[in-house]
């Protein structure tokens, strides 16, 4: 992975100035959109209108203007296409009920695993042995879990980031528990330096190899859920096997964000779900990656359903076990039909817009907004000493948000920002988070959202 600063604050500075503007000036943030060569994907998906969220004033502003809408990462907007996609699948069942899991366009049968599946292949750098297309996150980090967390006297433990997001913190509790151990002495939290928001990639390739002999299992996030930190998956996968440790990756905040080579970094498993960047609604179906290299494995534990059977002898009801190869043969059951086509919507316009068009605009992205953040705050005496960017720098070292950490007043901040129809995230009442999603989000949108959030918390300073 690239680990230079190309694309970082310091970059966007030198180009407003090379061009004659200021960094805080809004015909730079135009210029910048009008340079992007993805802004017209933007008329692709439906951005609510201010007037339409139940928190903005519209005595404030133009309630028929579309939001800001910064928070991909929680939940991505709606492709236009969706709608339609899902009427046609409701057609289908009313016109040919049964018949459509076996006919049609999109037949119900293998969707997941045709058209979806290799939609997602490209995005995750994957096979298509390697990926299925099944339940949601949690749901897939316990059903990974059972073939590739086998405990022993001796190499029990697993290592997680402490503060995980509580899917996973959750999920490796329970399965040490399950398996007859305790997780206050099973469980290896790491965490940053005092001091310090982010872990250090040597900080944990150096609990690896102190204590690797007695883990069984290392389970960390490609992105980093509130601070944003992108982790060197492939040098973290390698130290972990060379210990041999087994390794999986939660990508929820990093599918469809940032450049992934799964097949390529020798990464055991991986799970993400698909409703943030990947916009395929709330509560989407999710997907899982399992290693080639397992694909025909029949002695790894597993729980097995009737999905796990291979599609050409499924019907034949034997109840014989004829497990398909790969990802696949970790399905239990029938993947919803209907969250399955709202994915394939939108994974049709990753395959319009891959992720190598979107990389450089979205690290363009962040680093102008961290910019506009230190222009605004950290110069400012008033709110300098007062805030900080949480967030890695680098931006070959963070994913597509950034996270600003205040000493107070963010609730009320936020509760203007809402009034204005700017829609960020809010954390422990320290923390704003705010995503830029290449497909929707503009230049416009960055500097608008920090330029108001400035605005208000001088005016809470000055009330």
């Amino acid at each position: 992975m690239e680990t230079n600063a190309k694309c970082g604050y310091e970059e966007i500075m030198n180009e407003a100035a090379s061009r004659g503007y200021n960094i805080d000036s809004r015909e730079f943030a135009q210029l910048l959109d009008d340079q992007n060569a993805l802004k017209e994907v933007r008329q692709q998906f439906h951005v609510p209108l201010k007037k339409t969220l139940p928190k903005t004033d519209v005595s404030l502003v133009d309630g028929d203007s579309e939001c800001i809408y910064l928070l991909g990462n929680s939940l991505g907007l709606q492709p236009k296409t969706t709608k339609q996609f899902v009427m046609d699948h409701l057609d289908v069942w009313a016109q040919m009920a049964i018949e459509g899991h076996f006919y049609g366009e999109y037949r119900w049968l293998d969707l997941h695993e045709t058209t979806a599946k290799d939609l997602l292949c490209p995005i995750v750098g994957a096979k298509p042995i390697e990926v299925s297309v099944m339940n949601t996150v949690t749901v897939n980090i316990h059903l990974l879990m059972i073939p590739f967390y086998r405990p022993t006297a001796d190499r029990y433990k697993i290592l997680l980031e402490d503060g995980a997001f509580p899917s996973d913190h959750y999920a490796v509790q329970s399965q040490i528990r399950l398996n007859g151990y305790d997780p206050d002495d099973a469980m290896i939290l790491i965490k940053p330096r005092d001091g310090e928001n982010t872990i250090r990639t040597e900080d944990i390739i150096a609990n690896i190899n102190e204590h690797g002999d007695s883990i069984a299992m290392i389970l960390l996030p490609g992105v980093q859920f509130f601070s944003c930190q992108l982790f060197r998956i492939q040098e973290i996968t390698e130290a972990a096997h060379k210990k041999g440790c087994c390794i999986g990756w939660d990508l929820s905040h990093a599918v469809g964000a940032v450049e992934l080579k799964l097949h390529e970094w020798d990464v055991d498993f991986a799970v993400w779900c698909s409703y943030k960047y990947l916009n395929s609604g709330p509560g989407a179906v999710g997907a899982c990656f399992v290693n080639e290299k397992y694909a025909y494995r029949d002695d790894l534990k597993r729980l097995d359903g009737w999905f796990s059977h291979r599609l050409e002898t499924r019907f034949d009801m034997t109840n014989v076990m004829e497990r398909a190869s790969g990802a696949s043969g970790f399905q239990l059951s029938n993947s919803p039909a209907c969250e399955v086509v709202k994915l394939v919507s939108s994974l049709k316009i990753f395959k319009e817009f891959p992720m190598e068009k979107q990389l450089a605009i979205s690290r363009k992205a962040i680093a102008y907004m961290e910019a506009l953040f230190r222009h605004y705050f950290l110069k400012d005496d008033k709110l300098k000493n007062a805030t900080e960017i949480i967030s890695p720098t680098n931006p070959f070292e963070r994913g597509n948000h950034l996270a600003f950490k205040f000493s107070d007043r963010v609730d009320s901040v936020c509760e203007g920002l809402a009034k204005r129809g700017i829609i960020v995230d809010v954390r422990r009442n320290e923390i704003i988070r705010a995503s830029f999603a290449p497909l929707y989000n503009s230049f416009q949108d960055l500097h608008t959202f920090v330029s108001t959030l400035h605005d208000l918390f001088i005016q809470q300073i000055e009330s």
